[in-house]
């Protein structure tokens, strides 16, 4: 019974969104429906709601970025499975290539993932396909994965002569304007002590759970 009233709730939430999603100004009213829902959500609940409209294509963003010193020494690692859905991964490297002129995106992925995707990404003026055997263990939450994919795309990068790395997943975009200025300058700004020998530079890493813009750096 309770599974057949969550069944029910659902398709009552999702149904004006489909009607929506047919109508010709659909964009706006759909915008307009999370608006409301958000306001709802905040009358009824302890905490409040916001809702962001992001671009999903690289044909949405405006950006006058131009290529700088700094952004020929980075790269952006991007590891994982390939996104097909909305175009998600080839999407996100031609945003990078907007947003962040000349940093070389790298695309670690496995020789498994679809050909006609990695065929595209190759076509990319400002993107490195770097492809992978799966590990025969995944290990815990896959970290054999992550590892593997990470380590190839960073020695890529390494033979570009990169020096610095923002390592992200297939999954993920990110949108921000002069980041990579601001990571390197938080590497810059707050240097490694001359007594460790081992690492020349902080390795910057963003929160999992939420922000971390005003914590320590450690």
């Amino acid at each position: 019974m309770i599974n057949i009233a969550k069944r029910c709730i659902k398709f009552i939430m999702v149904l004006p969104l489909r009607l929506i999603g047919c109508l010709p100004c659909k964009d706006r009213l759909l915008f307009q429906y999370m608006l409301q829902s958000a306001k709802e959500y905040e009358r009824h609940g302890d905490t409040f709601c916001s809702v962001y409209s992001r671009p999903k294509y690289v044909s949405q963003v405006v950006s006058v970025e131009e290529e700088t010193e700094l952004r020929q020494k980075t790269a952006i690692v991007m590891q994982g499975p390939l996104v097909s859905k909305d175009d998600f991964t080839v999407e996100t490297v031609k945003i990078y290539g907007k947003l962040y002129p000349g940093v070389a995106v790298i695309v670690s992925t496995w020789k498994s993932e679809s050909q006609e995707i990695i065929d595209r990404l190759k076509k990319l003026e400002n993107c490195h396909v770097v492809l992978n055997d799966l590990p025969e263990h995944s290990g815990m939450l896959n970290l054999n994965y992550q590892i593997v994919s990470t380590m190839a795309g960073i020695r890529k990068a390494q033979q570009l002569g990169k020096e610095y790395v923002f390592k992200t997943r297939c999954d993920y975009r990110f949108m921000r304007i002069g980041l990579m200025e601001y990571l390197v300058n938080l590497c810059m700004r707050f240097s490694v002590d001359e007594s460790i020998k081992y690492q020349n530079c902080r390795i910057v890493c963003g929160g999992v759970d939420g922000t971390v813009c005003f914590g320590p750096i450690g």
